[in-house]
């Protein structure tokens, strides 16, 4: 994981990482107030992310060799308990049990992609 300042202030070269990352152009002042208004925890990860995607963002867990069947489980689950497909929106109620699931059952902290891309809208 990359090493941040964990003081709870957040530094130009974060704000102007986010930033160019998630396409805020020149709405700096945004992309500051959208991360300090995170969750350190939530925070660490966006920036972590940052740093190894591009565009839109996944929590960088998910990439662990380590958690992956942990992630198809919780996936199978959440689909079975809220249904794979739905209406308009549904896809935030299958985050949110996915989320629940990977907590619960694993111990694991994951952040939605509606978490880690605070400017885009999912439906």
């Amino acid at each position: 994981m990359v090493a941040w300042d964990r003081s709870g202030d957040v530094t130009s070269e974060q704000v102007a990482l986010f930033a160019k990352v998630l396409g805020y152009k020149h709405e700096v002042a945004w992309a500051r107030r959208d991360l300090e208004a995170m969750a350190p925890e939530l925070r660490e990860r966006v920036l972590w992310a940052c740093r190894t995607q591009t565009q839109m963002l996944h929590d960088p867990i998910q990439d662990d060799p380590a958690l992956r069947a942990a992630f198809r489980q919780a996936i199978k689950l959440a689909e079975t308990e809220v249904g794979a497909n739905g209406p308009l929106g549904h896809v935030h109620a299958l985050w949110t049990a996915q989320q629940r699931i990977l907590r619960a059952r694993f111990g694991i902290v994951w952040f939605t992609p509606a978490e880690m891309n605070p400017m885009v809208c999912f439906d």
